[in-house]
């Protein structure tokens, strides 16, 4: 079946309003500290698809000041109020809004991290949502993509790692799995690649996640 956004925004609005967003739950934590470690210290960071704020509060850990966008509007409002009880106030902030018309201004953000929200854009938003980005950015920043890898064997009843396309619609969720070659693809004219891999979380049903960082030239 085919998934549009608003069915998507849908779906993830329900599973965060019942708590059955599991994907929560997934401790990627390390190996995302490897990378997140090479944002820019002290830097404006905008971390797309901040969810309940997992990794926003992370980097703001690191010394980073940290925007986080969704589109979901009582997650802000949740969010916002952890800032407060958690002591972070003047570190984090979340406001809701699409990653497809970001809420700022051009060149605002030292840094964009994106933990598996990419992935769940449909590939004829693909550029819409690298100008989003591009335009944000300021000349230098960088940006983390951490999404679900073809490396990955089995996904449900899918297999991405024998797929042409890498792509999944099921339940009206549309899931995209990423070789490093589409990434350069998508964003290669306009980024440099700093650091990439991939990883395979045995205890994420043998998932495997592609992690890229990227330079805006």
């Amino acid at each position: 079946m085919n998934s549009d956004r608003q069915t998507q925004k849908e779906y993830f609005k329900q599973a965060y309003k019942t708590g059955t967003d599991i994907w929560s739950e997934n401790n990627y934590t390390q190996e995302i500290l490897s990378f997140a470690r090479l944002l820019p210290h002290k830097g404006t960071v905008l971390d797309l698809g901040s969810g309940r704020g997992h990794f926003s509060f992370l980097m703001a850990d690191l010394g980073m000041k940290v925007i986080g966008l969704d589109y979901i509007e009582d997650l802000k409002n949740h969010n916002n109020e952890n800032v407060k009880t958690r002591g972070y106030v003047g570190s984090v902030a979340f406001m809701a809004g699409d990653v497809l018309d970001i809420p700022l201004q051009e060149n605002t953000v030292d840094a964009v991290t994106d933990f598996g929200t990419f992935q769940h854009i449909h590939p004829k938003d693909w550029e819409k949502y690298e100008m989003e980005v591009s335009r944000v950015l300021k000349p230098n920043g960088v940006l983390l993509l951490v999404e679900l890898s073809r490396k990955t064997e089995q996904f449900l009843n899918f297999k991405p790692n024998e797929s042409e396309t890498g792509n999944l619609d099921t339940y009206g969720q549309h899931y995209h799995f990423f070789d490093q070659k589409e990434i350069q693809e998508i964003f290669g004219q306009g980024y440099e690649t700093i650091k990439s891999k991939t990883h395979t979380f045995h205890e994420m049903n043998n998932l495997t996640y592609l992690f890229t960082l990227l330079k805006k030239k």
